[in-house]
């Protein structure tokens, strides 16, 4: 795996493990919030939900010619680093896309989610491995508002949506 891709992916694994024991932690995971937010398990069943979908397509990218992928960049650069300001910044809410739904309120053990996104990261982990070098600096994965994003800036993308995530199961501890 490309050097670059094993930082990001480690820092991935880490703050996931993180945002997991974040909302183990929590009284209630599965109950939500008197302003009628999501939950933690609803948190972590959206970035399951994200992280599949965005998986899926880098697989269907990395199968294609480089030559058939948009060429990134500097304005798809602004655009990643834009995002990563915004999802940085507290209390800042975003409506998740249409395709992805309202994550299932149903209860459900953490560490059963646990269980269940190790197989995701372990796919990511493949996929990074085995990703063609001659997709470096091509558009692979296109953003709701971000727009077209090379392979590391979506997995940026990944991580700072995790991290975003975790200031809401932050907020959520204070809440209680």
């Amino acid at each position: 795996m490309h050097a670059a891709y094993r930082t990001r992916f480690d820092a991935l694994t880490h703050a996931t493990d993180a945002l997991l024991t974040a909302v183990s932690a929590l009284p209630q995971p599965n109950a939500r919030p008197a302003d009628g937010g999501w939950s933690g398990v609803q948190v972590i069943r959206h970035l399951m939900g994200a992280e599949t979908g965005i998986i899926t397509l880098l697989e269907k990218q990395a199968a294609r010619p480089a030559t058939e992928l948009p060429t990134a960049g500097l304005r798809n650069w602004l655009r990643s680093r834009y995002m990563s300001y915004v999802l940085a910044k507290p209390d800042r809410q975003f409506k998740a896309p249409a395709r992805l739904g309202e994550p299932l309120a149903v209860e459900v053990e953490v560490d059963h989610l646990r269980h269940q996104w190790a197989p995701l990261h372990q796919r990511l982990g493949r996929l990074l491995a085995n990703f063609p070098g001659t997709h470096a600096g091509r558009a692979v994965f296109e953003h709701p508002r971000a727009g077209w994003l090379t392979l590391d800036q979506t997995l940026r993308f990944m991580l700072d949506h995790v991290l975003h995530h975790q200031q809401q199961v932050e907020r959520l501890k204070a809440v209680r």
